[in-house]
C-alpha cells in the first residue's frame, strides 16, 4: 500500500516555486543558491502556518518566537533532509495532526498510475519495539516466498532493523505527535525500505513461529490495481476494497482509503447488506481521506439524522450531517480500528 501522506494534510510542500514569466527579451534571474532557497524554503512553510492555520491565535503559540527559535538554525543545515527535519520540529510546536513536510522526492509526477513502484505484498506494524508483518496479501510475492503474518522484520538489505528504528524513534523524540502516530510513521518507513521499484530484489531477515531467522530474497512486483484522481493537494491513492458474507451471515467490508471512487463500491455492497446478521467495516491500517464521505457512509446506518460534528476553518465552518437513506442497515454494527486508523477513519 503506498500512501504519500497522512491523508488531508495540510501539505507544506518543502520546495519554493519559481514564479518568474520569461519571453524573447526578458532575461530570467539566476537561480537561487542552496543556502537561499532554504531559507525561502523555511520561510514560506512559517508564513503559511500564520497565514493560513484554521485558527489565527495557534492556541496561544507565539508563532513569532517559533521564527526566532528556528531561523538561526538555518546557519547550520547542510542538506534539504536537515531542512525537512527541522520544519518538521517547527510544525510539530503546533502539537496537531494533519500538518506534515512532504519532501518533493515524495511527489508523484504521474499520479494516475504506479507502474514504475513494486512491492512484495505485506504490511507492517511497530509492536513492542519490534517491525511485524501484520498482513501477507493472497498471491502476492511475499506470499510464494513464504512469508507470514507473525514474522519479525530482522534485517533490510543486511541493515539490522533495531539500528533503523532506534534513528528514527531519536529523530522522532522531539516532535509533538502521540506515540501511535510514531509508530504509523516508523512502520511506513520500514515498509518503504521493503517495497521499491519493480522488477527489484527486496532481501530481508525474519525471524519466523520457530524462532529461526532466515533470509528472503523477493522479487518486487508492479503495484497493480486502481489509482485514484488527485483531488487538491491531496495526490492520487492505491484503492483497495474488499466485501464478502462471514460465518453466520455477516456481512464484512473492508477499504484502504477514503477517496471519492471507493464511495460507489462501499454503497454497491452495503445495499447488499440488508439481509445479514451484522456488518464488520474493516478500517484498520485506513489513515482517513475525504472527510465528507464519513456523513454518506454514516447516513446508510441510521434511520434518523445525526451530526458527526464539524470542520472548523479560518473563515467559516463546515457541518458534517449524516441523513437517512433508504433502506439503512438496522442490524449490529462493528467498526474495527488500530493504530494506523486515523482521520477520517476515526
Amino acid at each position: 500500500m503506498k500512501i504519500f501522506s497522512l491523508l488531508l494534510l495540510i501539505t507544506l510542500f518543502a520546495a519554493v516555486e519559481a514564479n518568474a514569466q520569461t519571453s524573447a527579451v526578458l532575461v530570467p534571474a539566476a537561480a537561487p543558491t542552496n543556502v537561499e532557497l532554504r531559507r525561502q524554503t523555511f520561510e514560506q512553510v512559517w508564513r503559511t502556518v500564520r497565514d493560513k492555520h484554521f485558527d489565527p491565535t495557534l492556541g496561544g503559540l507565539d508563532w513569532n518566537k517559533i521564527h526566532e527559535k528556528y531561523e538561526p538554525q538555518l546557519t547550520s543545515i547542510k542538506t534539504d533532509t536537515e531542512l525537512y527535519t527541522m520544519l518538521q520540529s517547527m510544525i510539530g510546536e503546533l502539537g496537531q495532526s494533519h500538518f506534515n513536510i512532504i519532501p518533493p522526492t515524495a511527489v508523484v509526477e504521474d499520479q494516475t498510475k504506479a507502474s514504475v513502484e513494486g512491492e512484495i505484498g505485506v504490511d507492517l506494524q511497530i509492536i513492542g519495539g519490534e517491525a511485524l508483518i501484520t498482513k501477507v496479501n493472497v498471491g502476492s510475492p511475499a506470499e510464494i516466498a513464504g512469508i507470514r503474518a507473525g514474522y519479525v522484520v530482522r534485517a533490510i538489505e543486511g541493515k539490522p532493523i533495531a539500528e533503523l528504528l532506534a534513528k528514527l524513534n531519536e529523530r522522532l523524540r522531539t516532535r509533538k505527535e502521540t506515540d501511535e502516530l510514531k509508530r504509523l510513521i516508523m512502520s511506513r518507513v520500514v515498509l518503504h525500505l521493503i517495497d521499491g521499484a519493480a522488477g527489484t530484489t527486496s532481501v530481508l531477515q525474519l525471524l519466523n513461529e520457530q524462532g529461526q531467522v532466515r533470509e528472503f530474497k523477493v522479487v518486487r512486483s508492479e503495484i497493480k490495481g486502481e489509482m485514484s484522481p488527485a483531488f487538491g493537494n491531496f495526490p492520487a491513492q492505491h484503492i483497495e476494497f474488499e466485501t464478502k458474507r462471514l460465518e453466520s451471515n455477516i456481512g464484512y467490508i473492508r477499504f484502504n482509503i477514503w477517496v471519492i471512487p471507493q464511495m460507489a463500491k462501499i454503497r454497491a455492497a452495503m445495499g447488499t447488506m440488508g439481509d445479514a446478521t451484522g456488518l464488520i467495516i474493516d478500517l484498520r491500517g485506513n489513515p482517513g481521506g475525504i472527510g465528507g464521505m464519513a456523513s454518506g457512509v454514516a447516513g446508510m446506518l441510521s434511520s434518523e439524522q445525526f451530526s458527526l460534528g464539524k470542520m472548523k476553518m479560518r473563515s467559516g465552518e463546515i457541518y458534517f450531517t449524516a441523513f437517512p437513506q433508504p433502506e439503512p442497515i438496522n442490524g449490529p454494527v462493528v467498526i474495527l480500528t488500530d493504530a494506523g486508523s486515523a482521520s477520517t477513519s476515526e
